[in-house]
């Protein structure tokens, strides 16, 4: 079994077609009044890049450039073009590069990024394309000498030399080739020993080492180039032989990440191993595993951190996951993106975190893993699983405990509930539900939680039944005027609203008011887009309705109900159309997590401001920071001035003049001005926003009498994610 195998021009997505099949789609809808325009004031931000494998990474003035690859499941060849930018934790997308393709090689020479070889579904590829991040535009350039795709790269005094390779399965290149960007030209140099292709390139004080790659074998061999003579020498072979892996270099280590072991079908042996090469010893190390086992990922390195992204496990192509990885502490975090894809999960929101619960995903079936996302750092983590695995789950949060209500397991439709404590990490059961159903709404309001429609097979639900945590009990309420299941539920001022639905055959945009204090219902505004699955949040009084399906597609769609005058208006698009997702909010930020694609399920995550509202968080080098003995420097203070410099903008205050404007790590000595300016530079921001300003520890700080410390840079931080 070979890995990096031609694609198929077209190829039947089974799974799309099992779903459209079970969702038992008829074309019928029902009219509803036009929308108000949107307001263009709000805006979405993507914590996820597209899912791919076969990508090219290169990193440009401290932002990491994701090019091209294959989304297995999705669009095919990309020629998509992401950057990530560390200080909010955003990806944006950027001008496409001209040649869709994935096994490229990349490339960065003076702040521009160059593309090279790949495969296009059709053809292996010489093409050479370079993007300037400056312009935002693509160039092409002289083509590579011998086409080919999934070879290695890596760049030595402003040269850039394209290693190995193939354009069939049996061909396995030893070709290296160098590019000269000053003179766009290529020129021949001196075979790798050995051939190969999917390998991983490393540059280590001006010396290029090729690792691992397939030959009619997975290769350990680590072969080191020196162009100063255009010779090849054999180092110590990497302990774990494997093809497709990143790699990356921290600080004159080379690090070898995830890759290929070998295996049958349907590639079970994909590797998370993360092993260590120190060029002045020769040596290789065992490092922290990866969370998530892949192959044909990319690598890049950003300030000492790095990051894995993208790739492929087992039979699942293009995944999206970002995972980074400290070297000083030999730590991993998962960015942005769910550990688990995920529908029909439940997502609930307690003192500021966000829990997604349960849900479905199509090699385990139903959940009970749930994970809890740290806005503060942009990472999942994973917390006690449900006692009972589910999908199609309602959640709701009292007095912060989140219970989670109904759904779909092992036996059929459940009236199970059971309550998750955050403070012990610890769940409970409780009394259940009078009414077994799935894909039912719950709202809380006043203490009191409210499951709302719902379905048991073909028996759908217009059922109110309201459970009291205090009791432990539950009671009916009128029931709602129609049965419906897919529904969305907000409460606003006391007040519970469903928003759209399924009737048995009909996608409806209905919403209606429940009034607890009345135990009544009355009809509101319709939805202009009818749908169901859709996930619903409230920020400052509004109800904004997100995603979903209609009778023909998943949606993007995002609307935004007022329940002061009735009216609806149409918001930003989310950027990915889905359906069967969780929605909460945090401090006025709305996270529409997971659900089902166009043709695969998510683990992306993306975040919605309705106003004025800074998106994604900063990530800082070296974090955690450790007081004894992390030492401060340059790339410290650069991190802290930029992330101020954001929310100065956002608090509409003006430019500071730095002193030391470029502070340069390994030239610029750190000082206590620095430190000082710092601090009122933030303090100006947390007067603006009406905040109290922090209290620092050393607080006197004296240019010349005063050592900054670990704890300085700590408390600056700290402080800077509070008022984010």
């Amino acid at each position: 079994m070979t890995l990096s195998s031609d694609r198929p021009l077209s190829c039947v997505n089974a799974r799309l077609v099992y779903w459209l099949m079970a969702l038992a789609i008829l074309p019928l809808g029902l009219a509803q009044p036009p929308a108000a325009e949107a307001s263009g004031s709000d805006t979405w931000a993507r914590l996820t890049p597209t899912p791919r494998e076969g990508l090219g990474v290169g990193v440009v003035n401290g932002v990491l450039y994701a090019v091209g690859g294959y989304d297995y499941y999705g669009a095919g060849y990309l020629a998509t073009v992401e950057a990530y930018d560390r200080g909010t934790n955003i990806w944006t997308t950027k001008a496409a590069m001209p040649t869709a393709r994935e096994g490229l090689g990349v490339g960065v020479v003076d702040g521009v990024l160059y593309a090279v070889g790949g495969y296009n579904g059709s053809s292996y590829l010489a093409t050479v394309e370079a993007y300037d991040p400056a312009t935002n535009t693509w160039s092409t350039k002289a083509a590579m000498p011998t086409a080919r795709g999934w070879v290695g790269v890596g760049v030595v005094n402003g040269v850039l030399y394209a290693v190995g390779g193939r354009v069939n399965y049996s061909s396995y290149f030893a070709t290296v080739e160098a590019y000269d960007p000053a003179t766009d030209t290529w020129s021949t140099k001196a075979a790798i020993p050995t051939a190969r292709r999917d390998l991983g390139v490393g540059v280590v004080n001006g010396v290029l080492y090729a690792v691992g790659g397939f030959n009619f074998g997975y290769v350990a061999t680590v072969e080191a180039y020196d162009p100063a003579t255009n010779t090849w020498s054999t180092k110590a072979a990497m302990p774990t032989a494997r093809e497709g892996l990143g790699v990356g270099v921290v600080n004159g280590v080379l690090y070898a990440v995830g890759g290929y072991v070998g295996g049958a079908y349907p590639l079970s042996d994909v590797s998370a191993t993360v092993e260590a090469y120190d060029p002045a010893t020769n040596t290789w190390s065992t490092k922290a595993a990866m969370p998530t086992a892949r192959y044909l990922l990319a690598v890049g390195v950003v300030n000492g951190v790095l990051y894995a992204m993208g790739g492929r496990i087992g039979t699942l192509g293009g995944l999206a996951t970002v995972e980074a990885y400290q070297p000083a502490a030999n730590t991993w975090s998962t960015k942005g993106a769910l550990h688990t894809a995920r529908y029909n999960v439940g997502v609930g929101v307690v003192n500021g975190v966000l829990y997604a619960v349960g849900g479905r995903y199509y090699s385990t079936g139903n959940l009970a893993t749930v994970e809890a996302y740290d806005r503060a750092t942009n990472t999942w983590s994973m917390k006690a699983p449900m006692p009972t695995a589910r999908g199609w789950v309602g959640v709701g949060v009292v007095n912060g405990v989140l219970y989670a209500v109904g759904g779909y397991g092992s036996s059929g439709v459940l009236a199970t509930v059971e309550a998750y404590d955050p403070a012990t990490n610890t769940w409970s059961t409780k009394a259940p539900m009078p009414t077994a159903r799935n894909s039912l709404g719950v709202g809380v309001v006043n203490g009191v939680l409210y499951a709302v429609g719902g379905r048991n097979g073909s028996s759908y639900f217009a059922t109110v039944e309201a459970y009291d945590p205090a009791t432990d009990t539950w009671s009916t309420k009128a029931a709602m005027p129609f049965a419906l299941d897919g529904l969305g539920v907000g409460v606003v001022n006391g007040v519970l609203y469903t928003v759209g639905g399924y009737i048995g055959f009909a996608y409806v945009g209905w919403v209606r008011a429940y009034d607890p204090a009345t135990n009544t219902w009355s009809a509101k505004a319709a939805m202009p887009t009818a749908r169901n699955s859709l996930g619903v949040g409230v920020v400052n009084g509004v109800l904004y309705a997100v995603g979903g399906y209609s009778p023909s597609s998943h949606l993007a769609t995002v609307e935004a109900y007022d329940p002061a005058t009735n009216t609806w208006s149409t918001k930003a698009a989310m950027p990915t159309a889905r359906s069967t997702l969780g929605v909460g909010v945090v401090n006025g930020v709305l996270y529409a997590v997971g659900g089902f694609g166009s043709s695969d399920v998510l683990a992306a995550v993306e975040a919605y401001a309705a106003s004025n509202v800074l998106l994604g968080t900063p990530t800082f080098a070296d974090d955690p920071l450790v007081a004894t003995t992390t030492a401060v420097n340059a790339v410290h203070f650069t991190e802290l001035r930029q992330a101020i410099e954001t929310l100065r903008t956002w608090a509409g205050l003006g430019a500071v003049e730095w002193t030391d404007a470029t502070i340069i790590p390994g030239v610029t000595s750190v000082k206590a001005v620095h430190l000082v300016q710092l601090r009122a530079a933030l303090n100006a921001v947390y007067v603006a926003a009406g905040r109290t300003v922090p209290n620092y520890t050393h607080a006197d700080v004296t240019g010349g009498v005063t050592v900054i410390t670990a704890v300085d840079i700590a408390e600056l931080r700290a402080a800077i994610l509070a008022v984010w």
